[in-house]
């Protein structure tokens, strides 16, 4: 009990603040339903973030000059 933080790894923590950032950033919220394995995670992140760029993508696209 004294050291709780030891069954935990640290990659995983980075992981965890990674989808909280870019589920905020996404717009998406934070829901009852998110992965809870590594990959999982991973593979969420991973959409999040080509889901942003093709919002910037298609803003950039309807709003410049022609």
């Amino acid at each position: 009990l004294s050291d709780w933080s030891s069954d935990v790894c640290s990659s995983d923590l980075y992981v965890d603040y990674m989808l909280l950032s870019t589920t905020i950033q996404a717009g998406v919220g934070i829901s009852d339903i998110y992965p809870t394995t590594f990959y999982g995670k991973i593979i969420m992140i991973i959409q999040q973030i080509l889901m942003l760029s093709a919002h910037v993508f298609t803003i950039y696209i309807f709003t410049s000059p022609t």
